[in-house]
């Protein structure tokens, strides 16, 4: 049978009463709680708190075990790295959660701070994002020019036809336009009044 140490977290439980004390913003709050159970060099902190705060701030929600130790996580994620803290520090508890609990690259974690950051983000829109590995195929810096995607694809295409025509077909007299040269040009000119119609 496992007996719980008797270990002495007076000092973080008054530190925990002036965190709440303060009203704090609800990532401030949970910034504090993981820095003082993180300070804690003995096993155990996190449930500690959790059991502390529950029953002494019984209408407040949030503070299961699990949670006190994702607290104490989050700390130690961001707790050297400003410029993510900033952005981690602007979005909900529930995103920052995914992100954090996400085997993610620094970069990686950057990227979806950012996004979350844009607004807009759902939990199940950021997940999908994450299970789909979307920071390798989009940026957040450059919108698609899609205008300028279908001509350069029609262009490209072009030019294969163009290259394909001319390794096919025998020389020609300078005055005789084979008709594959025709063609292609013709529908060139269309693809071209089409783009800009619809740009």
């Amino acid at each position: 049978m496992n007996v719980r140490k008797s270990v002495d977290y007076s000092a973080m439980y008054r530190e925990l009463t002036e965190i709440l004390a303060r009203n704090l913003p609800q990532m401030d709050v949970i910034y504090a709680i993981g820095k003082a159970i993180s300070q804690q060099p003995k096993k155990g902190a996190a449930v500690a708190a959790a059991e502390f705060l529950q029953a002494n701030s019984p209408d407040r929600t949030g503070f299961s075990p699990r949670n006190m130790r994702r607290m104490r996580d989050f700390y130690k994620v961001y707790e050297n790295d400003e410029p993510l803290l900033r952005l981690a520090m602007k979005i909900g508890w529930t995103l920052n959660v995914i992100i954090m609990e996400a085997e993610l690259t620094r970069d990686a974690r950057h990227w979806y701070l950012r996004k979350a950051n844009a607004g807009g983000l759902s939990k199940a829109e950021l997940l999908e994002m994450i299970e789909s590995a979307a920071h390798l195929e989009k940026s957040l810096d450059a919108a698609p020019d899609t205008c300028y995607t279908d001509k350069k694809r029609k262009d490209s295409a072009l030019r294969r036809h163009t290259a394909i025509a001319s390794r096919r077909q025998p020389p020609q007299s300078l005055f005789v336009v084979p008709l594959y040269d025709v063609l292609l040009r013709f529908i060139h000119r269309k693809n071209q009044r089409s783009l800009h119609a619809r740009c």
